[in-house]
């Protein structure tokens, strides 16, 4: 049973010292990295800080992913700094010459994962893998997700707080690693996208008291736009877990 591990909610840390904040975005802009945005609609793009003035204002220039921001508007950007990753949400104000500025007075938080997006899921976000084939056969299985990026998930079976209706099925079709089939993952808000799955990496974990088995799985045959748009949705949900900490 040594191997067993605790499924536990892991919240985002919160940077909460302004002084702190600052450092970091001077932090960002010494090592001429940038950051990964995401705002109204389909807009998904890099922003590349320039400078940041006495006032506290970071200005840069915008490369569109899928789109770039098109007028003043709340965006979401993830940025790597110092061997760490952060996440902010603040109002992003468009100037006329394409020009982007920022307060960097806005709250920064600390994920938990630094090598990758990777966010622990509670299941009151409605959040969920729905296995529609699996051998070539249709079927209809709902897992449970523990932690997700927009390059894979941990998901698990487990009639217990699910996301979804009591009468949904939810046991393992028996995966075995190597193992793929196609799903619709389901990220609340009426949002989901289809995806075709591969088998990882299998590991016991405990959910609610219950030995569950922790199904690592890589999401394949990404187009571009499919991966641009699983990203997207993934900052979403991290925008989503913040607000209801």
């Amino acid at each position: 049973m040594n191997n067993i591990l605790t499924m536990a909610k892991s919240p985002f840390e919160k940077v909460k010292s302004l002084v702190e904040r600052r450092k970091l975005f001077e932090a960002l802009l010494r090592e001429g990295g940038d950051i990964l945005c995401k705002g109204d609609g389909e807009a998904l793009f890099h922003f590349k800080p320039v400078s940041i003035s006495r006032e506290g204002l970071m200005s840069g220039s915008m490369l569109a992913i899928e789109k770039t921001l098109e007028q003043t508007g709340l965006v979401l950007g993830n940025f790597s700094v110092i061997g760490e990753r952060f996440f902010f949400s603040t109002e992003f104000e468009l100037m006329k010459n394409g020009e982007i500025k920022f307060a960097v007075s806005c709250e920064v938080y600390q994920l938990q994962r630094r090598s990758s997006i990777r966010l622990h899921v509670q299941q009151s976000l409605g959040v969920y893998l729905a296995i529609t084939e699996f051998q070539n056969k249709a079927i209809y299985v709902i897992a449970q997700i523990a932690d997700l990026s927009a390059g894979g998930a941990k998901i698990f079976f487990s009639d217990l707080d699910s996301p979804v209706a009591a009468t949904a099925n939810s046991k393992n079709p028996n995966f075995r690693v190597g193992d793929q089939f196609k799903a619709i993952l389901h990220l609340g808000l009426k949002r989901s996208l289809e995806v075709q799955v591969a088998v990882k990496h299998i590991q016991q974990a405990v959910h609610l008291g219950q030995i569950v088995d922790h199904i690592g799985i890589e999401f394949i045959e990404l187009t571009s736009v499919l991966r641009n748009r699983l990203l997207a949705m993934t900052m979403d949900l991290q925008h989503r877990m913040i607000s209801e900490d």
